[in-house]
């Protein structure tokens, strides 16, 4: 079978001897070790390779965080000796950028090394149990012995009154479930201002 038939999930109602639900951090390692040991593997992605770590957790948290304290420690440059001449700026939308980069760097690196596993076919569909050892991909029907659910979360924004967001200042409630294009920092406006007290803004 040739690579681009056998990675782009047209086996039709076939018949695996695993089904993994879920590219995040267990599941392309979880196949890489089956396929070795010779298993015909089915791996499910609805969305973005990588899951919640890559995408939206642990790697954009830390690489902004490396941002923050980049900046931190340039304003503390004096205590150190060091001399700056000017102010210390910090830029959203570039951090954002380099945050978006490195994410899209081992999403895309993941999803090329699961299409190009020997004995591992990618459904980049929805998956949905038909039966106890059947899952639908898409419009197509899968079965395997074993199935294993890997898939990751949603992040859920706290309901909170308004706040002043802190890229773009509009005094709105914000959510940084949404990534909108024209706030730096990925906060978006999702309703009319409210007054908040004062001690809610801060910790907000």
């Amino acid at each position: 079978m040739k690579f681009s038939e056998q990675n782009e999930g047209e086996a039709m109602n076939r018949h695996f001897d695993s089904i993994i639900i879920g590219a995040g951090q267990a599941g392309p390692s979880l196949a890489g070790r089956q396929t070795q040991a010779g298993h015909q593997v089915a791996l499910i992605e609805r969305k973005l390779f990588g899951c919640t770590c890559v995408n939206t957790g642990c790697v954009p948290t830390k690489a902004m965080v490396a941002s923050a304290r980049a900046a931190h420690i340039s304003r503390r440059a004096s205590d150190f000796g060091v001399t700056i001449l000017g102010s210390i700026q910090v830029d959203l939308k570039a951090v954002k950028a380099r945050k978006d980069a490195i994410s899209a760097k081992s999403r895309n690196g993941g999803e090329h090394w699961l299409r190009g596993m020997k004995n591992c076919t990618v459904f980049h569909e929805s998956a949905r149990f038909v039966s106890s050892y059947e899952i639908a991909a898409g419009s197509e029907t899968i079965s395997a012995d074993r199935i294993f659910i890997n898939v990751g979360g949603r992040a859920v924004g706290p309901n909170l009154p308004a706040a002043t967001c802190p890229c773009c200042s509009a005094t709105t409630k914000c959510s940084t479930r949404i990534i909108s294009p024209e706030c730096g920092s990925g906060h978006r406006a999702t309703s009319p201002a409210a007054k908040t007290p004062e001690a809610l803004v801060s910790r907000y």
